[in-house]
């Protein structure tokens, strides 16, 4: 029903592809229908295909690191942002602020592509805030990526590098990657200026800033991010190993 349900959509010219999982809890049930690309020539889809997964990097990626770190006490949620990045300049932002997208900061900041990263990453440090912390909720990107940012300065190691040594190696996600490899694995995910955008990331912030970031970048198979759904639904368990606590589990509900 579910592949039939998809193939209406993929003939009605909704989306050329898609991969989905069904999880229970006594299996899981993966598939792949459709054609991960149609130009410059048809590939047909499968379900080793890798997705730019745009803003599920925050919650696969960031979140995901901050809660090991949290489970790990190498940080509290309370703790000030600047505590642990210096440039940061809003002194009275903490960690869940960033988390809980109530920080003030505004949602986003278009970057000019033709700017180089130092370049973009100074005016997102000289950002003003844009409504009183813990006034609203606003979704940002940019509260995000100054969390990839706090870190890389923790572990003194790229996101990626964080990424691959407390996310996908753990959860055994081995196709999970920033800046993928192997072009022909990808998804395109549109034609822009740049042309066919297909194993570089979407999102332009991400772009600008090197393909790895907090908020945007990643790039997952629906057999990896079935894994993490799994740890998730088993309350912080995956292989019958603990990989985060329950009481982090909950406070994500």
């Amino acid at each position: 029903m579910i592949e039939d349900k998809l193939l209406e959509m993929i003939n009605n010219e909704a989306f050329p592809s898609a991969n989905y999982s069904l999880i229970t809890p006594f299996n899981k049930y993966i598939g792949s229908v459709g054609n991960k690309a149609l130009y410059p020539s048809i590939e047909k889809n499968s379900i080793n295909t890798l997705y730019d997964m745009a803003s599920l990097t925050k919650v696969v990626v960031t979140n995901t690191i901050i809660s090991r770190m949290l489970d790990k006490k190498m940080i509290s949620l309370n703790d000030l942002v600047c505590s642990y990045l210096p440039r940061f300049k809003h002194k009275n932002i903490k960690i869940i602020d960033l988390l809980t997208h109530s920080s003030g900061l505004p949602a986003d900041l278009k970057p000019d592509i033709n700017l180089n990263e130092e370049e973009y990453i100074n005016r997102i440090y000289d950002l003003d805030l844009v409504y009183k912390t813990n006034s609203k909720v606003v979704y940002s990107d940019i509260g995000f990526i100054i969390l990839g940012f706090m870190i890389e300065n923790i572990y003194h190691e790229k996101l990626d590098e964080v990424a691959k040594k407390e996310v996908f190696i753990p959860l055994n996600m081995l196709n999970s990657c920033f800046n993928p490899k192997d072009k022909k694995l990808c998804a395109p995910t549109e034609i822009d200026k740049r042309g066919v955008v297909r194993d570089v990331v979407h999102d332009e912030k991400a772009y600008v800033l090197g393909g790895t970031c907090g908020h945007a970048g990643l790039f997952s198979t629906i057999k990896d991010i079935t894994n993490f759904c799994e740890m998730i639904l088993n309350n912080g368990y995956f292989n019958g190993m603990r990989y985060l606590s329950k009481n982090i589990i909950d406070l994500y509900y």
